[in-house]
């Protein structure tokens, strides 16, 4: 699991290698397969994780109009989605070629911005300044998920024993360690989370809900357990590979707020 900024680097590279290799086994009729991220197939999902890349590398914001497009509702979707649809015509091994010319200078811009002193200030995924230690984790949970959805999108094995998946899976414990307690209500219980299998390093965390109490259990795959954070997918799929233990009621509270990804 990442420790440094430098450790981020290195994860970022590891993903972007893995995201290559998928993309030269891909044919263009595998391009348009739809993802789990609505309104993307799997083209969009290449051509977002080069064309994110190189808004955080500095490259101006696309001036494209878009067309009315039912999964844009707001304005971080818009930010998203202009690099998309300037590569929405082009054959899926232009936009491979594209990430795999592009990575040797955003990993040693990457490297340089690692190496200095202080907490250098970069554009973040949102579009706006923040801190390299705020950004690059963001940066690479966006870029590990994307190549979990392409991964499912294509019919491969999810990835989760690797540096990027471990912190992914982490960050998710992380995260609904802070956020339930402050989003569910009329729920007192301990709830258990506990990540199995490959890429789960043994991780558990309890969640303290309402003024405690019954001991609800929560468990999966760090795949399942990371697709049910990341809000991948219908609802039924990421419940299917889940174990919940306790009252379905108190289930039906906690699940609507397990999703804080955009």
């Amino acid at each position: 699991m990442p420790a440094t900024m430098p450790d981020f680097v290195d994860a970022v590279d590891n993903v972007l290698d893995r995201v290559i290799v998928i993309g030269r086994s891909t044919t263009d009729d595998q391009a348009d397969l739809p993802s789990d991220c609505p309104g993307w197939s799997v083209r969009d999902l290449f051509a977002h994780i080069v064309g994110l890349g190189q808004l955080l590398d500095g490259a101006p914001v696309p001036d494209v109009d878009l067309p009315d497009l039912d999964h844009v509702v707001n304005d971080l979707d818009r930010h998203m989605e202009g690099p998309i649809q300037i590569r929405r015509g082009l054959p899926l091994v232009a936009v491979v070629d594209e990430l795999e010319g592009f990575r040797p200078r955003r990993l040693t811009h990457l490297r340089q911005l690692a190496s200095a002193e202080g907490d250098p200030e970069v554009t973040s995924p949102f579009g706006d300044p923040r801190p390299l230690s705020a950004t690059l984790p963001v940066h690479l949970v966006d870029i590990w998920s994307h190549e979990q959805d392409l991964r499912r999108a294509l019919g491969l094995a999810v990835q989760t024993d690797t540096p990027a998946g471990r912190f992914c899976l982490t960050r998710t414990l992380e995260v609904w360690s802070a956020l339930l307690p402050r989003k569910v209500e009329g729920v007192d219980a301990e709830l258990v989370v506990t990540a199995t299998g490959e890429g789960s390093d043994g991780q558990a965390t309890t969640i303290e809900l309402g003024a405690g109490g019954q001991q609800l259990g929560l468990s999966g795959s760090a795949a399942a357990l990371t697709r049910a954070g990341f809000g991948r997918g219908p609802l039924e799929a990421r419940l299917a590979d889940l174990s919940l233990k306790g009252p379905e009621a108190a289930f039906e509270a906690i699940i609507p707020h397990l999703v804080f990804t955009p």
